[in-house]
């Protein structure tokens, strides 16, 4: 009786056609949420409302948030493939990519489910910053403290990357902070004077671009670094 070799095939995958299409998305949804925010602002606002709700960056649990949590996730996925590679080697640091890999997943839920934003209360009593505009979302207050304590923990394993891949890490997340961390405060002491109103949507709606824009950064990085140390990783599909 014969029997058929299996089919062999591979799809070639460029993290430069990857970001591009990551990198359209992202400007899609941000055109989208600022013509949204501009229609409900200057015309019908009740017509808006619905729209606002869909498309806005600071809305929870709508496109723009399944978005950044796809982003995430995708992140958390290039990272566990990373992982189970170095696994296989040795002096490859594995520990620092799986954790990076279960902190990327802890993101992708929180974005989710805006865990940060249920214990903003509990904090802003915790560290009395009822007064204080920049720490009203007073979240951010141990969020800068664990970015502090990764930075510095993860000394060895930044230059222990190669020199490409240093520069590319440190750009996403000097984008990334810069929303996550940067606009967050500045929009934190603009809700305190004044709440809700335009300008403050156009705070959040950069903060939530940065995010995004630094995610993509560094997933093409992660790409990147797999082809330069890798070149191909072959995904083997089995029923036996």
């Amino acid at each position: 009786m014969r029997i058929d070799k299996p089919v062999i095939s591979s799809i070639g995958i460029k993290p430069s056609s990857i970001s591009r299409i990551l990198f359209s998305i992202c400007f899609i949804l941000v055109f989208i949420n600022l013509i949204v925010f501009v229609t409900a602002h200057y015309g019908n606002q009740n017509y808006a409302t619905k729209l606002v709700l869909l498309f806005s960056l600071d809305s929870e649990k709508n496109l723009p948030t399944a978005y950044a949590t796809l982003l995430l996730l995708l992140a958390s996925l290039v990272l566990t493939v990373i992982s189970l590679l170095k696994r296989k080697q040795v002096g490859t640091m594995v520990r620092y990519w799986s954790v990076l890999a279960l902190g990327f997943l802890y993101m992708a839920v929180d974005e989710g489910w805006s865990i940060h934003e249920i214990l903003i209360v509990p904090f802003r009593r915790w560290f009395r910053t009822e007064e204080i505009g920049i720490f009203y979302f007073a979240w951010v207050i141990p969020a800068i403290a664990l970015v502090f304590v990764l930075g510095v923990l993860y000394l060895r394993f930044f230059f222990h990357l190669p020199r490409k891949t240093r520069r590319q890490f440190v750009s996403a997340a000097a984008v990334y902070l810069s929303g996550a961390i940067g606009f967050e405060l500045i929009g934190s002491n603009y809700y305190y004077k004044h709440q809700v109103d335009f300008t403050y949507k156009m705070i959040t709606t950069v903060e939530e671009s940065l995010e995004m824009i630094g995610v993509i950064i560094f997933i093409r990085a992660l790409l990147e670094y797999l082809a330069d140390t890798y070149g191909e990783v072959q995904f083997r599909f089995s029923n036996r």
